[in-house]
């Protein structure tokens, strides 16, 4: 991708949406949310904590080349994730979360083995600028989300001790951050939200004095859904990430630009106030004519979590 129309993307979307709603406080939702991107959780205006854990599996594993041709990817046979995170309001308008996992790669070829880890930690913090009021039930929430993802496991680009790098990777190698506005609208029977973040990655110096940069990109997420008062809610939407070529020792490298899109299917039970139960399906650089993937790793992934939170009485 052209670094130029990366660019001018990313700043027609901010324009639109601040000429639109201006800045302006927090959410019962947002558009990320159970989507397999960013946090899993987000707290609403009377929360003052939040805790998730969950699980994953992760299976069908296969890629695409620059010219977005698919072609089956062996090396990986399953990965099952334990993922933990917490949130914490800072007033009412403000709040951070931190996320962290554990990994475990299971490989069939060339031969059985395991490799497992930590995955990498992210923290991020939300500002709900623009709250949704009975009054106006069709002006969306806006709020500004920025976060840090921060090496915690091995990359395939660490030395590892075999020949299989994939199986013992359990992290990207390289930090990254993120600046982005996420709509939600949610007062109405049938909620819808977009979320738009620019990734910003870091440099990183690895064996052999080799310097790797991701290209910078960004993310969008469109999302949809209904909710049943009291009883739950199902939500399902669409991924779209985008990066430019990727930098080694400095330099451009040719046809490494990527692309992937994906969609995914989230419903939530409330068995109990500030309880939920989540299950959600993700399926990421899906194999389909009207979708353009390129140098892009696909998979299917099933979750299976609880969020607990804690509210002002």
């Amino acid at each position: 991708m052209d670094y130029r129309r990366l660019v001018f993307v990313n700043l027609v979307f901010f324009s639109l949406v601040f000429g639109l709603f201006g800045m302006a406080t927090p959410a019962r939702a947002c558009a990320s949310c159970g989507s397999g991107t960013g946090s899993p959780i987000v707290l609403s205006p009377n929360e003052k904590a939040k805790f998730y854990l969950g699980l994953s599996s992760d299976f069908d594993f296969w890629s695409y080349d620059a010219s977005g041709r698919p072609g089956v990817d062996s090396s990986l046979h399953r990965r099952f994730k334990t993922t933990a995170a917490a949130g914490v309001a800072l007033n009412p308008r403000a709040f951070v979360t931190l996320t962290t996992s554990y990994v475990l790669n299971n490989s069939k070829y060339p031969e059985p083995s395991r490799g497992h880890g930590w995955g990498d930690p992210t923290v991020h913090a939300r500002y709900t600028a623009l709250q949704q009021s009975l009054a106006e039930p069709w002006v969306p929430q806006l709020q500004l989300v920025v976060g840090h993802r921060f090496v915690g496991g091995r990359s395939i680009r660490d030395r590892c001790n075999d020949d299989n790098c994939v199986v013992q990777a359990t992290g990207s190698g390289t930090q990254e951050s993120e600046l982005g506005l996420d709509l939600w609208s949610g007062m109405t029977f049938v909620k819808w939200g977009l979320a738009h973040s620019i990734l910003f990655p870091h440099q990183r110096t690895f064996a052999g004095n080799v310097t790797f940069e991701n290209g910078q990109g960004h993310q969008t997420v469109l999302t949809t859904g209904i909710a049943e008062d009291d009883l739950g809610k199902i939500n399902m939407g669409l991924t779209h990430t985008a990066r430019d070529n990727i930098r080694v020792n400095g330099a451009r490298v040719s046809r490494s630009a990527s692309q992937a899109f994906g969609y995914f299917l989230t419903a939530e039970y409330w068995p109990a106030p500030l309880l939920t139960i989540r299950a959600s399906f993700f399926h990421n650089a899906v194999d389909a004519p009207v979708f353009q993937n390129r140098n892009a790793s696909g998979q299917k992934a099933l979750s299976l979590g609880v969020i607990k939170a804690f509210a002002d009485k």
